[in-house]
């Protein structure tokens, strides 16, 4: 963590009192803004109460808690959940610095100073990364607070040059951390805020030196990171709705700092970036929402983005809320997502509108991987109907299952890891005016495989086929998990649940049923298992077991929404034959008529007629487009991103143990020795130097072995 102290002058201080103008340090500081009150009341609140050394990381006064003020390192490592990146990237100063704004208030801003001196003072003396001190996302979110203090500070009554002196330290210091190889995380959206930060830093403090260079530096590792960050149909490749729509505005952001410092924009990252929005339209609910795959989480605010005009020059930022998606149906094979929207030509009546959901993405080693393949996701009628846990709260209680099978709807190996070796594919997929149906097959771990068939017959009938083959004692399990809002209860027929929500009069039905040796379970709110939470809430599962080795199981659902035509079911729907995946028949006794749903190999076949004829459509399934080599492209350029930014994370946890295990064996070879020494061994000097030569082969495995990562 080692950089040096850049000798910092009066003539940089003072040149910087000038430049840049005020508006560009406006936009600078909207980046990662963390105080997210509006109300002037409650902001004035909350600031006041950090004078008094107490501060709500969720802006709600229950969830207030003391700390050290102006700063105190202990505080940095307080284990309390959000705690220390909110500490660590300014959140406390932003909040003070944004008061002061509202207000005029010289006392916030002056506690502003003293706390960004305080921590810079021990930043600069510290050896170990305490909390999030040195931390990527923490030093890249600090640039911007420090751009807005600033611009606030820097010709205001108080202004010393000594503190303008030790913020321009402590941004230098920044600045050769973001821009330092082993501290580059080249992999995620935290390499992206990386090169934001360091691009701000040339902004908003230009008169520091290097700034030509880390201008450079930042474009370079942006070319590098945007060949597999965002990929040619714009999907975001970080496996999450809500990083989409981040991935959106940090894009927006790199587009509007080239543009400040006259730099072109890369044509292809402008077409990236133009389907980029388009995919997130399809996924955007008219509420904000997003369906909940990945570590995304609630919440309808933004995003930031931003228009590319005739000359390729990015205006500014702005939030837009006008997000209309252009299709009904759409693919993104390379990506792994499919999107179904029914009653798009209504747009925004939610209560016409149903949108499905069906995620297979998998890209080892890119963020927010959650164990979801497969998974689908139902909203219509302006609720969530079936859903994966969503965003679960780093070192929270539970986070390590969210993020792996039991968080999400997809078929899995009972016990399986989320870090198991498996690929999926789509096998075919198919739509129609009346109906969609996608196929997706899950090989791995070992012999375990998985499909999955989903198909959609307008406007209210969705049919979930699964089937499995694996080890004859292995057993596989399906979690299906409801939002928080809505309640479910068992119906009259077997099989049958009815799903229920107090925001609208819309209900849903769900038939289940499946092969033989079948356990059916509920869960609400449940750890062990892990079962039963939505968007970290307590929710109802319903959990599925049975034998892995060729079992199927069948979820009907049904949606009454007082719009489409009702489907009243009169008894439960059966299997009539099942000779595989590509080869079934189902029945399903409505009270208007008995609806027949069959495949034969590639076609799906639908009518309405018990006796078999009046065949309502026949859907010919398309096997997908060749994708081997666009995902080669992107695997590719991860490999090559890996090799030319190699990134060396500290440990604590594995220095301490190491210590801890050679003060051991110190302690072991020296009893050793004395008592070689005092029976006057003869070999005692021999073993001696062996030892020597033991300890520089034991330093040299700790080196370039266990610590290296």
């Amino acid at each position: 963590y080692f950089v040096s102290n850049v000798s910092i002058t009066e003539d940089m201080i003072d040149s910087a009192r000038q430049v840049p103008i005020d508006s560009v340090l406006d936009e600078i500081q909207r980046f990662f803004g963390s105080n997210t009150i509006k109300d002037k009341k409650e902001l004035t609140a909350s600031a006041e109460m950090v004078l008094k050394g107490k501060i709500a990381i969720h802006s709600t006064p229950s969830s207030a808690f003391a700390f050290v003020f102006p700063f105190n390192a202990d505080d940095l490592d307080k284990k309390l959940p959000g705690w220390k990146l909110f500490l660590a990237r300014f959140s406390i100063p932003y909040l003070l610095l944004s008061a002061y704004e509202v207000s005029g208030r010289d006392d916030f801003l002056r506690a502003a100073k003293d706390i960004i001196l305080g921590f810079a003072s021990y930043e600069r003396k510290a050896w170990l990364p305490k909390g999030y001190l040195w931390n990527d996302h923490a030093i890249a979110a600090r640039i911007s607070v420090l751009a807005k203090f600033w611009k606030l500070y820097r010709n205001h009554p108080d202004y010393e040059s000594e503190v303008a002196k030790h913020i321009f330290q402590l941004v230098a210091r920044s600045a050769q951390l973001l821009a330092k190889p082993s501290h580059f995380t080249f992999a995620t959206n935290h390499g992206v805020m990386q090169n934001l930060a360091l691009w701000q830093i040339c902004l908003a403090f230009p008169t520091l030196p290097n700034v030509e260079f880390y201008k450079q530096l930042a474009l370079e590792r942006m070319r590098d990171q945007m060949t597999f960050y965002v990929n040619k149909e714009g999907v975001i490749l970080e496996h999450s709705a809500g990083y989409q729509k981040a991935g959106l505005e940090f894009i927006g952001m790199a587009f509007r700092y080239l543009t400040l410092m006259n730099v072109p924009i890369p044509e292809e990252w402008r077409v990236k970036y133009a389907k980029a929005k388009d995919f997130y339209a399809q996924l955007r609910r008219p509420d904000g929402s997003l369906p909940m795959f990945g570590d995304t989480g609630g919440g309808s605010f933004g995003p930031f983005v931003t228009k590319v005009d005739s000359n390729g020059k990015s205006e500014i930022l702005n939030y837009s809320n006008n997000w209309i998606p252009k299709q009904s149906r759409s693919l993104y094979p390379v990506a792994g997502y499919c999107v179904w929207l029914d009653g798009l030509d209504t747009w925004p009546n939610e209560e016409a509108l149903s949108q499905t959901v069906v995620a297979w993405s998998h890209f080892p080693g890119h963020a927010h991987k959650h164990a979801d393949e497969m998974s689908v996701l139902l909203w219509a009628g302006g609720q969530t109907w079936w859903t994966n846990v969503g965003y679960w709260g780093y070192g929270t209680k539970g986070r390590s299952e969210a993020v792996s099978w039991a968080g999400s709807n997809a078929p899995h190996l009972i016990d399986e890891n989320a870090n198991s070796v498996r690929n999926t594919k789509l096998k075919f997929h198919g739509w129609s005016e009346h109906s969609a149906v996608i196929d997706l097959e899950r090989r791995g771990p070992q012999e375990y495989v998985a499909r999955r068939q989903v198909i959609q017959l307008k406007p209210n009938l969705w049919i979930v086929i699964d089937h499995t083959s694996g080890k004859e004692n292995s057993r596989t399990t399906t979690t299906w998990t409801t939002s928080h809002e809505v309640s479910l209860s068992e119906g009259t027929i077997p099989g049958l649940y009815i799903l229920k929500t107090e925001k609208n009069s819309a209900s849903l039905t769900k038939f289940l049923f499946a092969s033989k040796d079948t356990n059916i379970m509920q869960f609400r709110g449940s750890f062990a298992p892990f079962a039963g939470w939505a968007a970290n809430r307590p929710a109802t599962s319903i959990v599925i077991e049975q034998p892995a080795n060729d079992s199927w199981a069948v979820a009907i659902w049904s949606i009454q929404d007082g719009i489409s035509p009702n489907l009243q079911f009169k008894g439960p729907p059966s299997m009539q034959y099942w000779e595989g995946p590509e080869k079934w028949k189902i029945v399903l006794p409505f009270a208007s008529g008995v609806m027949n749903i069959w495949r034969e190999d590639n076609r799906i076949f639908v009518n309405e007629d018990a006796k078999g004829s009046g065949i309502r459509e026949e859907l010919l399934l398309s096997e997908p487009q060749q994708i081997i080599n666009e995902l080669a492209e992107i695997h590719t350029a991860y490999e090559n991103a890996a090799r030319k930014y190699p990134r060396k994370r500290y440990s604590m946890h594995c220095h301490l143990k190491s210590t801890y295990f050679l003060i051991i064996l110190v302690l072991v070879q020296e009893v050793f020795f004395l008592i070689c020494r005092r029976s006057r061994g003869k070999y005692y000097t021999a073993l001696r130097v062996m030892s020597v030569f033991g300890w520089v082969g034991v330093g040299t495995w700790l080196i370039f072995a266990y610590l290296k990562t």
